[in-house]
């Protein structure tokens, strides 16, 4: 049973060796779309993430290569012959996290957000709005709903659509909670909100730097 997440740190500044390495863990058609990047940290975000999931089926599950992948109608991942692990993966900034689960998952981590009037009537009901424009640092609580919320569609499978306002977790105030029979689980570290949503209670989440992984 494996039910974790892994975090990866500074993936800006993975040098071209570094990259170059964690790239030949990957599959074709993942390099294809790292290379369709034109800014230079959406490509090594895009690489680390699957390296991280390397890492993951490397560590918890002694597996030497990445299955095959397909993707539900909404762009969730999955393997197509392996149905026993469950994955999934997100990325903002220099950030990446991957998480695995024996039941299904959704993760997201997400970076303070500096423009939050132009977004957030879209995205927030009126008391999350409220407890986001009156808060100290209205960029933070912003991203932790934004967190809750992505990884909660996540896991459903169904992606983020125009309902996201008509979601209300203002009133969940703990780290630990639960929603429509799913367990959350909410992290705050460098300046980022890391949540995990399953059916299942996922509390460990490891940060680390990518060298870290990379080198382990």
């Amino acid at each position: 049973m494996s039910n974790i997440v892994y975090c990866a740190v500074n993936t800006d500044l993975i040098s071209d060796t570094e990259l170059n390495y964690i790239s030949s863990f990957l599959p074709a058609d993942r390099l294809k779309k790292a290379k369709g990047y034109s800014k230079d940290i959406d490509r090594k975000n895009c690489i680390a993430a699957y390296f991280m999931l390397f890492y993951g089926l490397n560590k918890e599950y002694s597996m030497g290569w990445i299955p095959n992948i397909s993707y539900n109608t909404f762009k969730k991942p999955f393997f197509v012959k392996e149905k026993h692990i469950n994955f999934n993966l997100s990325h903002c900034d220099n950030s990446v996290c991957c998480g695995f689960s024996d039941s299904k998952i959704g993760v997201d981590i997400q970076s303070k957000v500096h423009e939050v009037d132009s977004i957030v009537d879209l995205s927030m009901s009126p008391n999350e709005k409220d407890k986001i424009m009156g808060s100290e640092e209205p960029g933070l609580l912003f991203a932790k709903y934004w967190s809750i919320k992505e990884a909660y569609m996540k896991c459903l499978g169904c992606g983020l659509n125009d309902k996201l306002s008509e979601l209300d977790f203002s009133l969940f105030q703990n780290s630990h909670f639960i929603y429509d029979n799913l367990i959350f689980n909410t992290k705050y570290s460098r300046n980022a909100w890391i949540t995990v949503c399953s059916a299942i209670d996922i509390r460990k989440i490891v940060i680390a730097d990518i060298r870290d992984y990379i080198y382990s």
